[in-house]
């Protein structure tokens, strides 16, 4: 058993969320708790860094994980690079190869 503290931080860095002082087995187990919380609320990309707090050492980061965002943030409609399906062409049409009768004299 182990304390661990956790941070999310966007792609720029800016931190978005921070749990201190998780007891758990191992990190992934503190992953898996934050996880739970900040899952539902995750609207753009982030990476969640995982810490292990030590007497002798201090802070020691023991992992780093890329959290893709749910693409639903900012009014995103989720349709960037979509195109519309192309119709198909046309048919040649009715083509005719009789040349018309002379007329008689």
């Amino acid at each position: 058993m182990g304390t661990y503290d956790v941070e999310i931080r966007d792609l720029r860095g800016h931190m978005l969320f921070t749990r201190r002082g998780i007891q758990a087995a191992d990190e992934a187990g503190a992953r898996d708790h934050v996880r739970k919380i900040w899952g539902p609320r995750r609207r753009e990309d982030c990476v969640m860094t995982t810490y292990r707090q030590r007497r002798a050492r201090g802070r020691v980061l023991v992992g780093s994980d890329y959290l893709p965002g749910s693409g639903d943030g900012g009014g995103d409609d989720g349709a960037a690079g979509v195109r519309e399906p192309r119709r198909p062409l046309p048919g040649p049409g009715h083509l005719s190869a009789e040349a018309p009768l002379p007329e008689p004299r």
